[in-house]
């Protein structure tokens, strides 16, 4: 069964981006938990292209091409990380508020 135009298209950009990942050229590649994102751009290189993030698998159900997506391993990692960071900056911020914060009944 011929693959549609437009999974063809699709899967084509999703190789293209694992194979740059494999290769270590990932937007998430080392990115510290404490950035909300990836930078837009790399100072040191003006448009070397990059995995954005995710990976895909082409399987065929039901007589039809299924192109689903996900995020790449680096990309999970920064996520988990991430979240771990959040949480850390949650319990620092609720410590520091309950160190100052007035209870009601306490005047001035």
């Amino acid at each position: 069964m011929t693959i549609p135009a437009y999974v063809e298209r699709d899967w084509e950009r999703y190789r293209e981006w694992m194979a740059l990942c494999a290769k270590g050229d990932c937007r998430y590649r080392d990115l510290s938990a404490s950035a909300a994102a990836p930078p837009v751009s790399f100072p040191d290189e003006e448009s070397r292209p990059r995995c954005p993030g995710y990976r895909a698998s082409l399987t065929m159900e039901h007589a039809q091409h299924v192109l689903r997506s996900s995020l790449c391993e680096r990309h999970r990692a920064w996520w988990g990380r991430r979240q771990v960071w959040l949480q850390q900056q949650r319990v620092r911020d609720a410590a520091a508020t309950k160190q100052t914060a007035k209870t009601p009944w306490q005047e001035g």
